[in-house]
């Protein structure tokens, strides 16, 4: 217990990315991933998902070895699936947009857990047919042992997105126009898809534009710029039709900070009103109440860090 204090008091005073996810130039998301892995050292969460894509293999397995952790490569083929059935896009593109997310996007993952017996069953999962093999946001709740209220509605708003993107491609007269190193993508997905599914390097193209626009993190920046000087007049209206529901977004990830900060899920808008007996208000108590015991300077450390990350959250949003 000792040693874990130490790795923790050096990690409070020298942190590194650990999270993979933005926090307005502080270190609350770092700070509140090092938990979860001291929630998982001390059996109180089973399992704790790293994404070295991300992160970078070399800093997940620093943390690891420092905590003495069990972990394990995971190779996932991520894909957006929805929860629901589209109103608004055809099924042929929901199934292209689908297809595409799982090509474009692999997520590399060190898996942690003290139960090596749990690793190895999502090593199966995510390496053999089973329902992990394409693995999102439903899979990483299930790992990650986030309320299924939340992670319905985070994954309906996330396709929300889509539905709206897709169906102002739909309407436009604008055709989609593909930077060069996009289309030679399109090109080569092509081949397969058209081969397993019958969809035309058309359809391929409108899918990769509309899955990759909402989501600079799908193509990188310099994708999405080159995306924008094509398509000035439809990302125009991304912009205004997506606004409500990217503010909803922003919104639940402040009032989630601000309610729950030891989470690292997003909480739903029906655990945010029931801030007692919610599933997500009971679990923020046990994480905040083991870590105040445990190890309260990192307890501290997370509560002096909401503030600043909230505020760089309403500047990106201003």
């Amino acid at each position: 217990m000792t040693q874990t204090k130490d790795v923790v008091k050096k990690f409070i005073a020298s942190p590194y990315n650990i999270s993979g996810i933005a926090s307005g130039n502080t270190n609350y998301r770092n700070f509140v991933a090092l938990l979860h892995l001291l929630l998982v050292k001390h059996k109180k969460k089973k399992c704790f998902v790293l994404f070295t894509e991300i992160v970078g293999l070399d800093k997940s397995l620093k943390i690891c070895k420092k905590l003495k952790l069990p972990w394990n490569n995971l190779k996932m083929e991520y894909m957006e699936a929805p929860t629901r059935v589209s109103a608004t896009i055809p099924e042929d593109l929901v199934g292209c947009i689908m297809e595409v997310s799982n090509l474009r996007t692999k997520w590399d993952a060190v898996v942690c857990s003290m139960d090596k017996s749990v690793i190895a069953k999502i090593m199966r999962q995510t390496q053999s047919g089973e329902s992990f093999r394409r693995f999102g946001h439903e899979q990483m709740a299930s790992i990650e042992e986030y309320p299924e209220c939340c992670a319905v509605e985070f994954i309906d708003m996330k396709w929300n997105v889509i539905e709206i993107c897709a169906e102002i491609v739909g309407k436009s007269e604008e055709e989609v126009a593909l930077d060069p190193e996009t289309e030679e993508w399109v090109e080569w997905a092509a081949e397969d898809l058209r081969q397993s599914f019958g969809y035309s390097a058309k359809l391929i193209a409108v899918a990769t534009f509309v899955w990759t626009s909402p989501f600079p993190m799908n193509a990188g920046l310099d994708r999405l710029v080159g995306f924008s000087k094509h398509n000035q007049e439809l990302f125009g209206e991304f912009k205004v039709a997506t606004l409500e529901n990217k503010q909803d977004m922003w919104n639940g990830g402040a009032e989630t900070m601000r309610k729950y900060p030891f989470l690292t899920h997003r909480a739903c808008k029906s655990c945010l009103e029931n801030t007692k007996n919610s599933p997500s208000a009971m679990m923020n108590k046990i994480y905040s109440g083991f870590c105040k015991h445990e190890f309260p300077e990192l307890h501290d450390a997370i509560i002096g860090a909401v503030d600043g990350t909230i505020a760089a959250f309403e500047k990106d949003l201003s």
